[in-house]
């Protein structure tokens, strides 16, 4: 009976993820980040003249970017981590971040804002795309750039 290489055992990446450096990690977490956040901004600066509702001062440029950022960041190093011990890490890497993207699209619909104030009319039509576009991003792009040209060793 042949025994299966594991890359625990003898070092051997078994997956295109674990056989990828950690740099490749940073650069498709730093680039889902950047288009992300530049898609966000974006939306936002688009979305008063959409819908007619002025963007809430809570809701600033910084905010948007600090948090798309970071959460996109974090999303990437998971995967990092996930690709080290797991065989499945790529898919569930993209269930766990369309999942967790979905997941966060219920925060928008609470009726209280984090400062307390009422939450403004249309402010689940300013928030939940954004909230969709750092999972997608972050779902797409980071596990473009950790597993093309890089083969098994």
């Amino acid at each position: 009976m042949t025994e299966q290489p594991s890359s625990l055992a003898d070092g051997t990446p078994l997956t295109r993820a674990a056989a990828s450096p950690a740099w490749r990690y940073v650069i498709g977490g730093t680039l889902a980040a950047a288009g992300a956040a530049a898609a966000n901004l974006a939306w936002r600066d688009a979305y008063s003249g959409l819908t007619g509702y002025p963007v809430p001062p809570l809701i600033d440029p910084t905010s948007v970017v600090v948090a798309t950022v970071l959460s996109v960041l974090l999303a990437a190093g998971v995967y990092l981590l996930l690709s080290r011990g797991l065989v499945i890490a790529t898919p569930l890497y993209v269930i766990g971040c369309l999942i967790t993207a979905a997941a966060s699209c219920v925060a928008p619909m609470t009726p209280v804002m984090p400062d307390g104030n009422p939450v403004p009319p249309g402010f689940p039509v300013l928030t939940i795309p954004m909230h969709l576009i750092a999972g997608l991003m972050a779902a797409i792009v980071v596990p473009l750039v950790v597993l093309v040209g890089v083969k098994r060793r």
